[in-house]
Formats: C-alpha cells, structure tokens, sequence
C-alpha cells in the first residue's frame, strides 16, 4: 500500500516580502495622516487663539476710545490749555476711565506699535498732568506679529479722514485704525467718540 504525501500550503519567501511591504506603506501612511492632522489641530488653535486676542483688543480700543474725555490740561505751551489727545498715523494718545482689577480711574492711555508688536501704555490722569514721558514707563504688549499699524481722525462724519490729530479744544469725533496682523488684514475699526469741548474738571 503506498502512502502518499500531502501537499503543504504556505507563503513564499516573494509573498511576504510583498506583503510585509505593503504593511509598511499603510502604518506609513497612516502615521503621516496623524502627524498632519495633529499639525493642523495644533494651527487651527492658534488660528483660534490669535482670533480671540485680537478680538479682545479690539473690544478694548473700542470701548476707551469710545470713552475719552476731552478734558483740558496744560501741555506745551504755558498760557494754553488743550484737549489731552494728540495723534499721528503711528500713535494715539487719550484720557479715558478705566479699570484694572479692583482699581478704576481716568488715565492717559498710549497706543504705539514697535517692533511688529501693538504696545499700550498708560499713567493716572489728573488736571496738573503734562506729557509724559513714555520711555520711562512701562510697556503692555497687546498683540504680536503686528506688519501694519494706521490710525486717522476726522473732525465729523462728513469731513476728510486726517494722519495727525494735534492738540485742540476737542478730541476727534471719530478714530480709524487700520491693522495688519500675521500678514492678514483685520476689518477696519472706526470709533466714535464723546462729542463735547475740552473742560476743566
């Protein structure tokens, strides 16, 4: 009686090769789907945070500058008096009530960008206040990654926009800035300000 030998299935040595390749390929191109999309989560929260910040700055400008009080103090020239806010395309400078934290009061608020960075400054108001000097005075960073910076003033809703502000008997009735962040340009900010003169409080 003759024994007959059964025949044994399995893979050859080209099979898994093959097969252990194109397993290769798929963790591959799934650890890259990963990466990118941990990539994209990690831009997308920056979109997002950066999109909050800006928006709490500009809630901020919008509320002091729509605050400030032409107020009157003695500035350059001894006999004068003028309204506290003085402007150019670059800078602003205002009195506005304010409150940080638990303490409230009127302050001189300075608005500059140096550097790619949106800089505020500020000090305590008081009727005997002059210029101050801002080099001396501590800088709070509002925004980074700042390309541009514009601010200009009108007179009234119907009048030209103007570059410059300079001391007067009132502020400005309205204030445009004009900002470029992370080469985005943001919608324009036009606030309007307390009518009224310049008075001595």
């Amino acid at each position: 009686m003759k024994q007959t030998r059964k025949s044994v299935s399995g893979f050859t040595i080209v099979e898994v090769i093959v097969s252990l390749l194109i397993l290769s390929m798929l963790m591959l191109a799934t650890l890259s789907a990963i990466r990118t999309f941990g990539e994209t989560q990690l831009k997308v929260e920056g979109t997002l945070q950066r999109m909050n910040e800006t928006r709490q700055v500009i809630g901020f400008l919008r509320e002091s500058l729509s605050q400030a009080v032409p107020v009157r103090s003695r500035i350059e020239k001894v006999s004068d008096f003028s309204s506290f806010f003085k402007g150019s395309s670059k800078e602003v400078m205002w009195v506005a009530p304010a409150t940080f934290g638990v303490l409230g009061g009127v302050y001189i608020f300075h608005l500059t960008v140096v550097d790619e960075k949106l800089l505020l400054q500020f000090v305590p108001y008081s009727y005997d206040s002059k210029l101050p000097s801002w080099n001396s005075i501590a800088v709070n960073e509002l925004l980074d990654d700042v390309s541009s910076f514009e601010v200009s003033y009108r007179y009234d809703a119907e009048a030209d926009w103007l570059n410059e502000w300079d001391w007067g008997m009132s502020n400005p009735a309205f204030v445009r800035i004009v900002l470029k962040r992370a080469e985005r340009y943001l919608p324009e900010i036009i606030i309007r300000l307390n009518d009224g003169q310049a008075r001595i409080n």
